[in-house]
């Protein structure tokens, strides 16, 4: 039973994988971008003039990426990778740049396509570039903190024992480390997509 529980999960991260590269190079392809160019510019080895104080907003988050296996003298390796990705990113859109949060979300697709970094810059420019508003990350984040504003009322209405346990951990999170709500808000964002598709009262409510 259990062999057959891991079969099932193994096929269902490739399968989520394949729908996620699918419909990036989709995305990719309608605005006619050549991708081979796109990576030899986002992971070249020269130094950007912007990169510089990059590095330094991505570093500081680095740590607090929130998964185990960024922590520690054993993740070294892969805070490597998350920031290759990161830089790539921000290299690609400089309007956005790097928005903290973007460590949990890059580390999340990191994950889900086994460290390749190619796959995880697409499905990132995907995302935050397609699927999210014009706009989401600007640098007052006002489309993003009415997004949580909402959500957390919502999730406060629909599900309050879950609410009850992240307000918990916010006021950890900002007792312990000084800060991180925006790093939550990305985290929440994920969950919400995950919770609307697999819980009906929050599927059928309206807002």
């Amino acid at each position: 039973c259990v062999q057959y529980t891991c079969v099932y999960i193994l096929i269902l991260c490739v399968c989520v994988v394949q729908v996620w590269l699918t419909l990036a190079d989709q995305y990719l392809h309608s605005i006619s971008i050549d991708w081979d160019k796109t990576l030899r510019f986002a992971f070249n080895e020269r130094s950007n003039p912007d990169d510089d104080s990059l590095g330094i907003q991505i570093v500081k988050d680095l740590h607090r990426t929130g998964c185990s296996s960024y922590s520690g003298q054993e993740g070294e390796q892969d805070r490597v990778v998350l920031k290759r990705v990161l830089l790539a990113y921000a290299r690609w859109n400089k309007a956005v740049g790097y928005c903290q949060g973007f460590n949990v979300l890059a580390a999340l697709i990191l994950e889900v396509t086994e460290g390749n970094e190619s796959h995880a810059l697409k499905v990132m420019i995907y995302l935050i570039d397609k699927v999210l508003p014009e706009s989401y990350f600007a640098n007052n984040l006002r489309s993003l903190s009415v997004d949580m504003a909402v959500f957390r009322d919502l999730l406060r209405m629909k599900l309050p024992h879950l609410s009850q346990h992240l307000h918990l951990l916010q006021k950890t999170a900002d007792r312990e480390a000084g800060g991180g709500s925006v790093c939550l808000s990305v985290c929440l964002s994920v969950c919400l997509s995950v919770i609307q598709t697999t819980t009906s009262p929050l599927t059928n409510a309206s807002v």
